[in-house]
């Protein structure tokens, strides 16, 4: 891809954004999501160095205790996280393994995993065009069930599965208003990408190998990669605010505060038009000429923007604002801000 094709898929999508939060959403309760996967490997191998062992034997033994067995075990976290820092320990991170390369053991530890790690069992270790249903209807029932009915648009890339006939259908009976990342600029413009996996894998290696070197033989004990995928998730996705990275990314009202990186792709373009992509723009930011994704994509968002036009919305309050005695830092009788939420009612979850 050429520096003007990305120039141009940049400007699309913020353009898109802008629509979105300025035209379409403005005045309503709201929550941006970003959701993707990656692959887990059960047990990392070496980057630096070697594992070293003395135990049981009398002299050093270098060497990593990796069976082949578990370093081709596929599995696939589908991770999400929110604006709103308040939801994102409510918001489950979907764990996929091939259902045949786990044990018993290892499935009894995976159905009781502790949220907000989730495990989808059944299945091939793949996100597939079937799956991925399931996994939004998943989400959505957890935003509702942490701070009631509100819209949710949800940030994903182009990747075939998300946008399968079956992927599109769930996007629009859960709800959803969708938004696409460009194809092939998911390093740039996804949250997840720029400020969330590399951490996150960063901190599985080093809990892994922390575990294997204390352990006789070098080796995980059995089931114990379930145990570290399950700290990181806790660590990485429960008790982390990501809100930055997606206005640092242009997934907000305002785009004043972009990365620099963004910044000077779109010097030169106009990117605060209130105005949604064509049919000819989607395929380009897609990279596949000839789908017609206009009408999916832009259903939902078309139609909140026509109800507003009849009827403007007013900024809605989900919870009345409490009498004397109220939550520290709350006026009785305050708005309830972009989200439409109180933090009072968010703090009791």
């Amino acid at each position: 891809m050429g520096p003007r094709a990305v120039e141009r898929q940049v400007s699309i999508f913020l353009r898109w954004a802008y629509w979105l939060f300025n035209a379409v959403l403005v005045g309503r309760a709201h929550v941006v999501l970003n959701m993707d996967e990656s692959p887990v490997e059960r047990c990392i191998p070496r980057r630096r160095g070697w594992v070293v062992s003395e135990a049981h034997t009398g002299r050093c033994a270098l060497h990593e205790g990796i069976a082949t067995r578990e370093s081709r075990s596929h599995v696939t976290l589908v991770a999400v996280i929110a604006d709103m820092p308040a939801l994102q320990p409510a918001l489950p991170q979907t764990l996929i393994a091939r259902d045949r390369g786990i044990n018993r053991h290892e499935k009894g530890l995976l159905q009781h995993a502790v949220r907000p790690l989730s495990w989808l069992p059944g299945q091939n270790g793949w996100v597939t065009a079937t799956n991925v249903g399931v996994v939004l209807a998943r989400i959505r029932r957890a935003v509702r069930e942490a701070i009631g009915e509100c819209e949710v648009v949800l940030a994903w890339d182009c990747a075939t599965q998300h946008l399968s006939e079956a992927a599109l259908r769930s996007l629009t009976e859960e709800g959803f208003v969708p938004l696409l990342i460009p194809a092939g600029l998911t390093w740039l413009l996804q949250p997840l990408d720029t400020h969330v996996f590399a951490d996150f894998k960063r901190g599985m290696h080093r809990l892994q190998a922390a575990t294997r070197a204390n352990a006789a033989g070098g080796a995980l004990p059995a089931g114990y990669w379930i145990h570290c995928i399950e700290a990181c998730v806790r660590d990485f996705f429960g008790r982390q605010d990501y809100a930055t990275s997606f206005a640092r990314n242009g997934l907000a009202s305002s785009q004043d505060n972009l990365r620099p990186c963004i910044r000077q792709l779109v010097r030169d373009q106009p990117t605060r038009a209130a105005r949604a992509p064509s049919q000819e723009e989607l395929e380009q930011l897609v990279g596949r000429p000839g789908r017609m994704l206009e009408g999916p994509l832009l259903a939902r968002a078309r139609a909140l923007q026509a109800e507003r036009a009849r009827r403007p919305a007013v900024p809605p309050v989900l919870e009345a604002a409490p009498p004397a005695g109220a939550a520290a830092g709350e006026r009785p009788g305050a708005p309830a801000g972009r989200h439409g939420l109180r933090r009072r009612r968010l703090a009791l979850r």
